[in-house]
């Protein structure tokens, strides 16, 4: 039985007291957001055409900037929202989100509702859609991750129905690049965490080493003892690349073993992820739980996926990169993630600065000609250069930030 689709309501009233309340949120949660360059005027550009929003996803509190960036452009946004966050804070987020234009989504399905949607919310212009293309937080600054084909399939979908013998119109992709900046030195709280993360793993610190050489190790530390409780062995000597595919691999098959269900070996494994989290979710929120898996054992084996999909941001920005190099904010990413993988925490610096880049829309209407003869190809054509953008201004937005 499938979940409950939950759809956008988009209520005004609460949607301008949220928008008030904003700037007072980010404050408190000690982020000073801004949109940099001619972003503003490059939206006011597209504003009347069919928009999908799309930016990369480094953190939890991405959604919240976005809704702040429809307060500084004077528009409605939908939000395309996985189903599961409708779950939290206690019913809370069931109540409010869908009012404030968010709608679910399953990841690792074919969820037709979500596709549906979105095609008409296109199709009538009312709103502009959110929808993250990575289709998970990476929790790094730096590297977009491999962005999932479902958003751009939407949309040409949108736009196929939107063609006529008379008129051809085009829904545009809006590439945003989100990039968060520590405001002051944050080297002793990056160290006091690390040394958290250090006793843990019971490692002796040394206090001549260097942040990055620290937390280098404290990588290694957590995959060997994932390995271990995985039931690998651990060889040091092997490819730190190898480890952890392997290792991924294994924690998808326990997971896929308590389920019942075979692990599908997806080209990318963080489709089989999305596929067991979802899963995941339909037993536990319909309360269909098999008799040998109890409720606090099914929150366990979906924070064993989360530790899958913060493994792949580890190997995808990190390993075989020399550390030497590395910036604050990057061993920052490190640290974050590693406290994830160790304690299922989140550890939040006490001020950043959100930089927000508008790039130049995408117009499906110039893969079109590509789509009408092979649709697989035009979408990753599209995939394509949205994750050349993205990755080119947040690069671009690291001399912004050095410039201020």
């Amino acid at each position: 039985m499938p979940r409950k689709y939950i759809s956008p309501q988009n209520t005004k009233a609460i949607i301008d007291v949220a928008k008030m309340g904003w700037p007072l949120w980010m404050k408190l949660k000690g982020l000073d957001v801004e949109v940099v360059g001619s972003g503003l005027q490059r939206y006011e550009e597209v504003r009347d055409s069919r928009l999908m929003i799309c930016p990369n996803h480094p953190s939890e509190t991405d959604a919240e900037v976005l809704f702040g960036l429809s307060r500084m452009v004077r528009d409605e946004f939908c939000f395309l929202t996985a189903h599961e966050i409708f779950h939290g804070s206690r019913g809370l987020n069931r109540e409010l989100l869908p009012r404030l234009g968010c709608y679910s989504v399953e990841r690792g399905t074919k969820d037709v509702a979500a596709f549906k949607t979105t095609r008409d919310i296109l199709i009538s212009n009312h709103h502009k859609i959110v929808g993250f293309p990575e289709g998970e937080i990476s929790h790094l600054n730096d590297v977009v991750m491999p962005l999932e084909r479902g958003l751009i399939q939407m949309g040409f979908s949108a736009m196929d129905k939107l063609q006529s013998a008379v008129e051809r119109r085009s829904v545009k992709i809006l590439p945003v690049a989100v990039k968060y900046y520590l405001s002051s030195d944050v080297s002793k709280q990056i160290s006091q965490t690390l040394s958290q993360i250090e006793n843990e793993f019971e490692l002796c610190e040394i206090r001549s080493s260097s942040l990055a050489d620290r937390a280098k190790r404290a990588m290694l530390s957590a995959v060997s003892r994932l390995e271990i409780r995985f039931g690998m062995s651990v060889i040091p000597s092997t490819n730190l690349d190898i480890r952890m595919v392997n290792l991924r691999w294994a924690i998808l098959e326990r997971v896929a073993d308590r389920l019942g269900v075979c692990c599908p070996r997806f080209e990318r494994q963080v489709d089989c992820a999305h596929m067991l989290q979802s899963l995941l979710c339909d037993i536990y929120f319909h309360g269909k739980v098999p008799v040998a898996l109890a409720a606090i054992e099914l929150r366990g084996l979906y924070r064993d996926l989360l530790t899958v999909i913060d493994l792949i941001a580890l190997e995808d920005s990190f390993v075989g990169k020399p550390f030497e190099t590395i910036s604050d904010e990057q061993i920052w990413d490190i640290i974050r993630i590693l406290r994830l993988i160790t304690f299922r925490k989140r550890v939040r610096p006490r001020k950043q600065t959100v930089l927000l880049m508008i790039g130049e829309p995408i117009v499906l209407y110039d893969f079109y000609d590509l789509y009408q003869s092979s649709r697989a190809s035009a979408v990753s054509e599209a995939i394509k250069h949205l994750s050349n953008q993205l990755t080119s201004m947040l690069n671009e937005l690291d001399n912004v930030f050095r410039s201020k």
